[in-house]
């Protein structure tokens, strides 16, 4: 927030004094929960309001005895946080993933920083989260692929048949897919060629 600006008239450019009244914030993004703020002021000029707020900002100084306690605070506010609220947040990543918002879910669990003792639990809850995602995932895919077979459109049905994880529950679906349509590109190749064979040998009658 811009607090005060001047603009000091003299020689070809006129200078502008940016006086920023600035905010920190360590949020959670996904959760949006605020974990520490710190209100700084500073100063800066340039020959243009950017260069003024840049200037500013660039004089913060991160090594202030204020500035490395608000970062050490915040840490220590954070993994409080979490440790307190493992349960919690591995329930509200199992609703989410319930109601098939699967990004939403492991986004959520990503969050969690991996050196405190809960993380064991939110490891195992990510890898049962992701492997329902990909059950999911996989499920479209085939039945997209089955579609486009469907309408013998074998290149685009192989195209998403290929897509699907070998080590999903559903990779053995996409494989009889894939057989089905070289199956059927062969028989049509087959007939191509019976049809230029027998064309050539009318034609040389």
């Amino acid at each position: 927030v811009t607090i005060e600006e001047k603009i000091v008239e003299g020689g070809m450019k006129n200078i502008h004094i940016q006086h920023l009244d600035i905010t920190l914030t360590i949020r959670n993004v996904v959760t949006n929960s605020i974990f520490k703020s710190l209100h700084l002021s500073c100063t800066g000029e340039g020959y243009r309001i950017s260069e003024a707020n840049r200037s500013a900002i660039r004089k913060i100084n991160v090594r202030s005895k204020e500035f490395i306690e608000f970062i050490a605070s915040s840490k220590t506010i954070i993994f409080d946080y979490y440790s307190k609220y493992t349960t919690t947040i591995i329930s509200k990543a199992r609703t989410l993933a319930s109601q098939q918002f699967y990004d939403e879910a492991l986004a959520l669990l990503d969050t969690y920083p991996y050196h405190l003792e809960g993380y064991s639990q939110i490891s195992q809850t990510i890898k049962t989260i992701f492997r329902l995602y990909q059950t999911h995932y996989c499920s479209k895919l085939i039945q997209s692929a089955r579609q486009s077979y469907t309408l013998r459109d074998f290149e685009k049905a192989a195209e998403i048949a290929s897509l699907v994880d070998p080590k999903c529950s559903c990779a053995s679906d996409a494989k009889s897919i894939l057989a089905q349509i070289k199956k059927e590109i062969d028989i049509e190749h087959d007939e191509i060629m019976r049809d230029r064979k027998s064309t050539r040998l009318n034609s040389s009658h």
